[in-house]
């Protein structure tokens, strides 16, 4: 939580079908440093282009914005392997997402800004980020439950995918979870969110952190949280944590309570300090965009200058009290919006 084949062709075929990139001669790997090893191999051979530099987005359970700790030391083991000297032609730099200098995914994940430590952003057109690339994947299990589909890819800005890999690796060698332990509990709250009334988009707002959607995050790490939105808006930032506590990360106390400026990117981490402690698995956050204010009637104040809700309160009612119809003071309803974005806690 963040504190405050016949049999061979039928073989053949479920391969095609859960990694397009894998055939039936294709080894399972017995352990994750052979099967990194092998993915960074045909990263290399698989590219279009070179001297690139690697930005590590993330590599999360297919279907999700879920990460684990298998994914994490994926991540790092093919960070270094990437880094070896055979590879230097290709690859001038390899760094994992939320460093000094990074990438963020925007709108939907189909471009990126940089971030650097001056925190200055470089649109997604930006000539001097014509060699940046994002690294993300995802895992599965296969069918038969006996090993884990890895497929990797690496994208430019647009989209474009200028090379990919897969691999099978032994599920009885990977001694990390595959998934946090709330997985299901969280997605469950969201599809009841979802339910009971469905999101707002009347105008395009993007929610991100600084380590990618499923993004994982350790102990004592703080989490940089960045907005923008195509019109000035009023902003409530919900985080759902592993035990399901609802948490306003945004307005704080120390935050101004005034319309948020269009086209410009809000580092809502500026007054606030969003540092991870126990319990930890898989959270959500959830950007309420509003033209007109927000009514505060069910709120309470959690301490450390936060705002909260009671325990007794659904999560659902909450939710739709934010999404609620607001009337201005001119008599016209609000325009609203929401965007979302998944955050993996371990310890």
């Amino acid at each position: 939580m963040i504190r405050t084949a016949r049999m061979a062709c039928f073989l053949s075929i479920i391969l095609v079908v859960f990694a397009p990139n894998l055939t039936k001669a294709e080894p399972v790997f017995k352990d994750t440093h052979s099967a990194v090893r092998a993915v960074a191999q045909k990263l290399s051979d698989n590219l279009s282009e070179n001297r690139l530099h690697v930005v590590i987005d993330t590599l999360n359970l297919k279907g999700s914005q879920i990460s684990s700790e298998f994914a994490d030391r994926f991540l790092d083991l093919l960070q270094a392997e990437l880094k070896q000297p055979k590879y230097q032609h290709d690859f001038i730099a390899v760094e994992r997402q939320g460093t000094t200098r990074s990438l963020v995914r925007t709108r939907g994940g189909s471009g990126f800004l940089r971030i650097d430590d001056t925190t200055a952003l470089e649109k997604e057109s930006s000539p001097s980020a014509s060699h940046d690339v994002l690294l993300s994947g995802t895992y599965k299990q296969s069918q038969d439950q006996q090993s884990v589909i890895v497929s990797i890819k690496l994208e430019k800005s647009d989209g474009s995918m200028i090379s990919d890999a897969s691999v099978l690796l032994q599920r009885s060698s990977i001694q990390e979870p595959l998934e946090p332990q709330n997985k299901d509990l969280i997605q469950k709250t969201i599809r009841k969110v979802d339910a009971s009334s469905k999101p707002v988009s009347d105008f395009k707002l993007n929610l991100w952190v600084d380590k990618g959607n499923g993004g994982i995050y350790r102990s004592g790490q703080e989490v940089k949280l960045l907005f923008r939105s195509e019109v000035d808006c009023y902003l409530k930032v919900l985080y759902i944590d592993v035990n399901g506590n609802r948490i306003l990360m945004f307005p704080t106390e120390r935050d101004s309570k005034t319309k948020l400026s269009a086209a410009v990117v809000h580092e809502l981490h500026k007054n606030n300090k969003y540092t991870i402690s126990s319990p930890f698995g898989s959270e959500v956050i959830i950007a309420f965009a509003s033209t007109e204010p927000f009514p505060e009637t069910t709120e309470i104040n959690i301490g450390g200058g936060y705002r909260g809700f009671a325990n007794d309160q659904p999560t659902s009612d909450i939710v739709n009290g934010l999404r609620g119809m607001i009337v201005g003071a001119q008599g016209e309803y609000a325009k609203k919006s929401e965007a979302r974005v998944f955050i993996t806690t371990l310890p």
